[in-house]
């Protein structure tokens, strides 16, 4: 005696669209920021030696090293990359929403039938055997 319980549907708005992973572009764009950075220091590092630059502070430019260079400029770097990886992120957004699609979805909704147990006993009847 199993009857099949009648299928409901019940029907929402939904939007579909691609969206950009915002966490992939800001660290995409902090290691591009550094590589940046480590280019520019490595191309540059030399670029005061073959003039005759006279230093009258006493100090030299060669007292920081290539990777402490490397250090400081790469902060600005990775802020800058950060920013830029942000930004794009947020762009690319703003295009894919306005290519969204939007569809009616049909989700169906199924009641189980209640359990029952064959020869169920009484509450009433427990009740007075103890």
């Amino acid at each position: 005696m199993s009857t099949t319980p009648p299928d409901s549907y019940r029907e929402a708005d939904v939007t579909i669209r691609r969206a950009p992973k915002f966490g992939v572009f800001i660290v995409g764009g902090a290691i591009a920021g550094f590589v940046v950075s480590f280019i520019v220091v490595a191309l540059t590092q030399n670029l005061g030696q073959g003039a005759n630059v006279v230093d009258t502070t006493g100090t030299s430019a060669s007292a920081v090293g290539f990777w402490g260079q490397v250090g400081y400029f790469s902060l600005w770097g990775i802020t800058a990359g950060l920013i830029i990886g942000a930004v794009v992120a947020v762009l690319l957004d703003a295009v894919l929403r306005r290519r969204s699609a939007r569809l009616v979805a049909q989700r169906r909704v199924v009641e189980p039938e209640p359990e029952t147990v064959e020869g169920e006993l009484d509450a009433d009847a427990d009740a007075d055997r103890s």
